[in-house]
């Protein structure tokens, strides 16, 4: 439906999933969120921390559960690897496409595997970051520090292909290294042994 208003006002309707332009996405959240019905919305659902904020906050009052359409912490690659990096010391993300010229990057493209370490690691901050910028794409070159003491470094870009993507996450562990690819194949590399330092 497009008339909000007819489902808000619905007793019947505990939930709602909402697609539609981001920049409405807020506005949206808060009156179903503010009328106690259950939410599934795309990502993103504000755009500043406050809205964000707001948002949190309206749910804890609530009695209602808001989940984003950040799906790549559900793909079942990531629920396995959840498991197996607890004591990751680094991590390298490589995640390329075609030129982006339709929306934003950050928000539309990037959000999703920045999530899903978050997702994976814990808490953290972006410690160093350069952005590139030149014939209609964007790289991001960044430095993440987790408080789980783990430290990652990500490189987000346009400037590659929509046909070739690349989109690989290492982690090392003290038995070895876990890799990803495309959020479909996982797979483990064991370290050599040390033999008398």
């Amino acid at each position: 439906t497009t008339n909000l208003l007819e489902v808000l006002a619905d007793n019947e309707v505990n939930g709602v999933f909402v697609s539609a332009s981001p920049s409405a996405h807020f506005g949206i959240a808060k009156q179903v969120i503010g009328k106690n019905k259950n939410l599934f919305i795309e990502k993103p659902p504000c755009t500043t921390l406050n809205e964000l904020l707001e948002l949190i906050n309206l749910e804890k009052r609530g009695n209602c559960k808001v989940l984003v359409g950040l799906q790549r912490r559900y793909a079942p690659v990531y629920s396995v690897l959840k498991n197996k990096v607890k004591q990751a010391s680094y991590y390298t993300l490589k995640y390329k496409t075609g030129a982006y010229p339709e929306g934003d990057e950050l928000l539309d493209l990037f959000i999703h595997p920045l999530d899903a370490l978050f997702y994976l690691f814990g808490e953290g901050s972006v410690e160093n970051i350069t952005v590139l910028k030149g014939n209609g794409v964007i790289t991001y070159l960044a430095q993440v520090k987790h408080a789980s003491g783990t430290v990652g470094s990500i490189e987000f870009s346009t400037d590659y292909s929509w046909n070739e993507a690349q989109d690989v996450l290492t982690v090392s562990t003290p038995k070895g290294e876990y890799i990803t690819e495309n959020t479909s194949k996982l797979s483990f590399v064991t370290k050599p042994k040390v033999l008398m330092n």
